[in-house]
């Protein structure tokens, strides 16, 4: 790894200590002195709780197989922090985040910026310099004060799925998480999203898009996903993430043909969203809601390995997946964070124990059939990393789990 980027990945992880900081006043500052990139393209904004990720990625490959050179931001990574930013379907260069970053910082002029506000702006940069004619946008957390709600006026925004997730920082009820994700509807840009079904969270949302003379548009009300062409990605779930991009793109109004349209679904890529590498499965689900589609998808018991990050519902997630696991390891996602294996055993007796993901992959393994791997982006990555030879970040991924599998 060149020495330019390993410099970059340890200054902007030394801003994770910083944490979430909700203030939009800050990266609009510098991306005025920035000469306000987000305005150089057009873009479709995506919100939501589970799927906003693949819905994305949807938008943005039917929108290539039409011929429109794109932009793609989404977060978190699985294992390289250039995952995040792509243009034209290829993922951005170390050199060219290496100078996006330091432009932005240069911008920044000791401006304090958050990790996540330098990657957003760096994307935006680079989408400018790029010639990017269409964007599509993934929050990265809520919506209303996200940094990526830099965006002026989308030609559509979408609200997939909601669910409790970030409570501490979006509220403790789907009511309020919905306030938080329409906070990203501007005026006369026209919504799709997926039907809460909480009443009182669509009413949030309906009010919201009717107060900014929004047109609005409800999957499971106004519209379904019965027409929706074949997917490259699996699982009933997405098949609602595809009818959600399909509308967004009909509302975005770019002429995206119904050939271009299934050429975009059939060829989408999308890692670590029930992947299947050989003998292991691989789904980032990281909330109940999340780990219930799951298991729907489950059509014979699999090994289990599972972690979690530790504010995340680790209880509600094995409810949905232990009784349809064979046997199961708990073990600890690569992060400061994760939950501790051994109090998880007490939510699943009879589950073994072993904090290191790799030994845990192994034995789980070694009893044959397929492995599922789930529970954290986090541990998804760690174990991504182990199975393929794609480069990895070794400060996002740590390198001493490789050699007990290879």
């Amino acid at each position: 790894m060149d020495s330019a980027y390993r410099h970059l990945l340890e200054r902007l992880f030394a801003l994770r200590g910083r944490g979430v900081d909700f203030d939009l006043a800050r990266p609009r500052r510098v991306a005025r002195a920035l000469g306000h990139p987000q305005d150089a393209f057009r873009a479709i904004h995506v919100a939501g709780t589970n799927g906003k990720g693949s819905t994305a990625a949807l938008i943005e490959s039917a929108l290539r197989a039409a011929g429109v050179r794109t932009g793609l931001y989404t977060s978190p990574h699985l294992v390289r922090f250039t995952e995040r930013i792509a243009v034209a379907g290829r993922e951005i260069a170390r050199a060219d985040i290496v100078r996006a970053v330091d432009e932005v910082e240069r911008a920044a002029a000791g401006e304090p910026l958050t990790f996540f506000e330098i990657a957003t702006l760096a994307a935006f940069q680079h989408f400018r310099e790029q010639s990017v004619e269409v964007a599509v946008v993934e929050v990265g957390l809520g919506g209303r004060l996200d940094a990526t709600n830099l965006l002026p006026a989308p030609l559509a925004c979408v609200l997939c799925s909601l669910a409790l997730d970030h409570q501490s920082y979006l509220g403790g009820d789907l009511k309020s998480i919905a306030a938080e994700k329409a906070g990203i509807i501007k005026p006369g840009c026209p919504v799709v999203a997926a039907l809460p079904e909480d009443p009182a969270a669509a009413q949030v949302i309906t009010e919201r898009a009717a107060a900014v003379g929004a047109p609005l548009r409800f999957l499971g009300r106004d519209f379904d996903a019965r027409d929706v062409p074949p997917l490259a990605l699996a699982g009933a779930h997405q098949r609602h993430n595809g009818a959600l991009a399909k509308a967004a793109l009909e509302a975005a109004g770019l002429g995206v043909s119904p050939d271009a349209l299934a050429r975009g679904f059939r060829e989408v890529r999308w890692p670590g969203r029930l992947e299947r590498l050989g003998d292991v499965l691989l789904d980032c689900a990281h909330n109940p809601d999340a780990a219930a589609a799951l298991a729907l998808t489950l059509a014979e018991p699999p090994s289990l390995v599972f972690g979690a990050l530790a504010d995340k519902d680790a209880a509600g997630m094995l409810a949905a997946l232990a009784p349809k696991a064979a046997r199961i390891w708990l073990t600890a996602p690569p992060s400061p964070r994760a939950a501790d294996p051994a109090a998880l055993a007490a939510l699943w007796p009879g589950a073994r124990v072993e904090p290191d993901p790799a030994a845990a992959l192994a034995a789980a393994r070694a009893r044959g059939g397929t492995v599922l791997v789930t529970g954290s982006t986090y541990l998804v990555g760690a174990v991504r990393a182990l199975l393929t030879d794609e480069p990895a970040d070794p400060i996002m991924v740590a390198d001493p789990l490789r050699p007990v599998i290879r």
